[in-house]
């Protein structure tokens, strides 16, 4: 078995509850702990510009960089949250009194990573 994860994986794997005896029996199924590496403000640029187009400014992707610390599956999670209230408020944001940072700061309340 191979354990594929973020650190938070491994470390909650190896700081649970488990008692020894089965975290004993568990590791030694596991032939392989390979550790995801965060993704850098890059990678999680490409992934936003793809998913919100024009709209995803630097500071945008800052924010959601910070927010998610980099984690993929917190990125993944963030994306499609903010893309309803953005068709709802299209009238608003092309005034300018919404923003795209606005939208994204409120999903970012909700989120749980």
């Amino acid at each position: 078995m191979v354990l594929i994860g973020t650190k938070q994986l491994y470390d909650t794997f190896f700081q649970s509850r488990l008692t020894e005896e089965v975290r004993g029996q568990l590791s030694s199924r596991i032939a392989l702990h390979y550790p995801l590496p965060e993704l850098t403000q890059a990678e999680s640029r490409a992934i936003l510009r793809r998913a919100f187009g024009p709209d995803m400014t630097g500071e945008v992707i800052a924010l959601i960089h910070s927010v998610t610390g980099g984690i993929f599956r917190g990125v993944h999670m963030i994306t499609p949250r903010p893309l309803k209230p953005r068709r709802r408020n299209e009238k608003k944001m092309a005034e300018g009194s919404v923003k795209m940072h606005d939208l994204v700061k409120k999903a970012a309340g909700r989120l749980m990573i």
